[in-house]
């Protein structure tokens, strides 16, 4: 009996009764027989599985391949980056492929990890804002050129090639519902939280216009990501988000509660640019002084201010919020700290004849007196007092009354390294100044 291992079994035997020639014969036969199952079994050895459970030598794997195929766009891609930077010498004119690879080089390019911008001083980041400020013929809808490009690219490996394809779209289609639609569905897929706060900068534009931005704000509010709550933050307190749902709220309960103090300290400053009374209990809370969080206190007041005197000047200027600053500008004592002069630049907006139209009630006499007296006030930080004369200059004080202050508080050289003498001698510049003018 012979057994190959294919499992098949083959069977010689012979009978007593047969003859010698013929049980010779048939030996031989079956020996043939044999001879040609056994090399059979060989055969299925060779061809069996062999071939189906080991590759064939040679062969490449998927991430080989892959490997092999990104090397070979790279290195397309280099190529033309080199023929576009030589039309760019001569100033000739770039196709669209050729705009594009140079936004695809932008992943040579560091991102600011603070930021989240592409670094501006990387070579491929100059050329291509060259390449965008020619002139160029040949393309005769560049703005359609450059979204097309942005929504290929938003999905790129490269961080910096989706973070300046974000800006593509938030920065020339910013008012096309398509490009900020585009952003939002990325949004949802994005993993970086520097390409995330790249899309919601393109996105808050549209907070107050589209309720499904405004709720995406508010998820993307809780992020791991400080860097990208503060841009939310910016997102929920500014004039774009005017009209919003829930928007204003969230913005006031990250300013009480983020665990990140940079945060809130923007929240708080910029909380202004709603001019929305009902952020006042809270710029209220934290104007007071002593201050409930002092390191709030500056930019609250920031935004207390900048509720009602703004560079461009609001619709419906706070008039509870001026009545407030005037209150705590005009409070005695004051000490180094209180009130805050580094809000004193956003009075300087004051008497702006849009503002003075739509907020009657400021009366910028009553102002000037007010931050005269602050500068007369030696209990008051020198910082704050010469801040006040800058924005003395801006509400149009004049030269005698500048005197005025000079002769009551300033009249004596001040002492030893008192830092009065840093206030005298700016009203000393101010007044000749002033009366050189004349």
């Amino acid at each position: 009996m012979i057994q190959c291992k294919s499992g098949a079994i083959m069977s010689v035997s012979l009978k007593r009764g047969d003859s010698v020639a013929k049980r010779q014969v048939l030996l031989v036969f079956k020996l043939l027989i044999v001879m040609v199952f056994v090399l059979g079994c060989d055969d299925k050895k060779k061809q069996g599985t062999g071939t189906q459970d080991t590759p064939e030598q040679g062969t490449k794997s998927a991430a080989e391949k892959e490997a092999e195929a990104k090397a070979k766009r790279q290195k397309l891609q280099a190529e033309m980056f080199e023929r576009a930077k030589v039309k760019l010498q001569k100033g000739e004119d770039l196709n669209e492929k050729e705009y594009e690879v140079m936004v695809l080089s932008l992943e040579t390019c560091e991102v600011d990890k603070k930021r989240g911008y592409v670094d501006s001083d990387c070579d491929a980041f100059s050329l291509l804002k060259k390449a965008r400020a020619q002139r160029n013929k040949s393309v005769p809808d560049q703005p359609q050129m450059w979204r097309l490009i942005a929504q290929r690219n938003l999905s790129h490996e490269s961080p910096a090639v989706r973070i300046y394809s974000a800006q593509l779209l938030a920065s020339t289609f910013a008012s096309k519902k398509e490009s900020y639609d585009i952003l939002l569905d990325a949004s949802r897929k994005e993993e970086s939280p520097l390409v995330l706060l790249a899309i919601v900068r393109g996105l808050r534009m549209q907070t107050g216009k589209d309720s499904e931005v405004a709720e995406r704000l508010i998820e993307l509010s809780n992020h791991e990501s400080s860097e990208l709550r503060e841009g939310v933050l910016i997102g929920l307190t500014s004039l774009w988000a005017v009209g919003s749902k829930d928007t204003l709220e969230r913005a006031l309960e990250m300013i009480k509660t983020d665990p990140s103090m940079d945060v809130r300290k923007v929240g708080c400053s910029n909380l202004g640019s709603r001019a929305d009374e009902r952020a006042l209990p809270l710029l209220e809370e934290y104007t007071a002084w002593p201050p409930k969080e002092e390191e709030l206190y500056n930019d609250c007041f920031r935004g207390l201010v900048a509720m009602w005197s703004a560079p461009v000047p609001h619709k419906q200027p706070s008039q509870k919020a001026y009545e407030l600053t005037m209150k705590l500008l005009s409070a005695k004592p004051r000490t180094e700290k209180s009130p805050s002069w580094m809000a004193f630049s956003n009075l300087a907006w004051a008497n702006k004849p849009e503002l003075l139209k739509r907020a009657p009630y400021i009366d910028i006499k009553e102002l000037r007196a007010v931050m005269l007296d602050i500068v007369a006030d030696k209990d008051y930080s020198w910082l704050g007092r010469n801040a006040a004369i800058s924005v003395l200059l801006r509400l149009e004080v004049t030269a005698k009354e500048l005197e005025s202050v000079r002769k009551s508080a300033y009249s004596k050289e001040p002492e030893g390294t008192s830092p009065d003498k840093y206030v005298r001698k700016k009203l000393d510049e101010e007044i000749a100044r002033m009366n050189d003018k004349k």
